[in-house]
């Protein structure tokens, strides 16, 4: 298989991308810190004393850098209107913290900016607008729900951009190599500040950005392939928020909770539960996050084209084995010990 023309390019403007965002990183830290404008401890987070966020400011600014570098195509215009909205957003709430339905309905407008911008999942009738809206927003809360611990939301961020790189280097699809690889750079210098014995926390301008950005890249994949199974690649690379998010509104209707409510029962809760230490919950998240990747990638990877179902009956299996080991009370799964 022969290298983009283009690959090159990118991967040298990626580097670039984890440069600026290592070297930005800590001196917005510093400003914020001084000002005050940090995450104070409270009864849903785990650090003890008050933390710098607003990363997402550096890791806006070093993916911009990046694209504007690459040099735009159609497919990055199409995303960028919509993700400039849900940066705006999650700046306001990292600010003043936000009502949800305000937050919500912004969320909302972004999608919609990025559907009539031309960013569309393909569907026959009515259909691709309200399943682009709600997939981009559904993108956009999970990698907000699953920002719960040091390093979790950057890094499954990343290895969801690598992902979506290597389904895109399978097709040679320079443009949506182009709108990952830097995203994955940019994690990669932020995560030099947001792993364990976190300086700089991501915001919620930072989780809401990095899900709306890959649900674009998901809804790319999807608008360039003509094959109907090979779209749910995209919800395998980002598997580890999406399984959090739907469990999360499983265990509220087992309980018959409000869906929206705020509770201390997501995926990483679980396995500190469980007696996990924290780096090593975000380790087996990792793990489940490239597993996914690569069942996403080998989807796509045409010699395997004759084992797509199996493949996701496969990954099914894997998934289900492993929410039970969560043993939620909720949906009284009865378990062994």
């Amino acid at each position: 298989m022969e290298h983009s023309p283009q690959l090159r390019t990118i991967l040298w403007i990626s580097g670039e991308a984890f440069l600026i965002a290592l070297v930005l990183t800590p001196i917005l830290r510093d400003i914020f810190r001084a000002y005050n404008v940090v995450d104070r401890p409270g009864f849903r987070k785990i650090h003890a004393y008050p933390i710098p966020r607003l990363g997402g400011i550096s890791l806006a600014m070093a993916y911009s850098i990046g694209l504007a570098a690459l040099g735009l195509n159609h497919l990055i215009w199409q995303l960028l209107p919509g993700t400039a909205v849900i940066f705006l957003i999650g700046i306001l709430d990292d600010f003043f913290n936000l009502p949800a339905g305000y937050k919500f309905l912004g969320q909302i407008a972004a999608g919609c900016l990025a559907f009539w911008s031309g960013l569309r999942i393909p569907s026959p009738g009515i259909m691709s607008f309200p399943l682009t809206v709600f997939w981009l927003v559904l993108c956009a809360n999970a990698f907000n729900l699953i920002d719960g611990l040091d390093g979790l939301c950057a890094g499954l961020g990343c290895t969801g951009a690598l992902a979506l790189f290597a389904m895109a280097w399978i097709r040679q699809d320079a443009g949506l190599e182009g709108a990952t690889l830097p995203l994955a750079g940019a994690l990669l210098g932020f995560l030099c500040y947001n792993l364990r014995r976190a300086t700089m926390f991501l915001g919620d301008s930072g989780a809401l950005l990095i899900g709306f950005i890959l649900g674009g890249c998901g809804v790319m994949w999807t608008g360039q392939t003509g094959m109907q199974v090979v779209m749910v690649a995209p919800l395998l690379a980002l598997s580890v928020p999406l399984a959090d998010v739907f469990l999360s509104v499983l265990r509220r209707l087992a309980s018959h909770r409000p869906i929206f409510s705020a509770d201390r029962a997501h995926i990483h809760h679980r396995l500190l539960d469980r007696g996990l230490y924290p780096t090593r919950v975000v380790f087996v998240l990792y793990a489940w996050g490239m597993c996914g990747g690569v069942f996403a990638w080998l989807l796509g990877y045409p010699p395997m084209h004759g084992w797509r179902w199996p493949l996701m009956a496969g990954f099914v299996a894997m998934l289900l084995a492993a929410v039970h080991q969560l043993r939620y009370p909720e949906l009284k799964w009865r378990h062994m010990g």
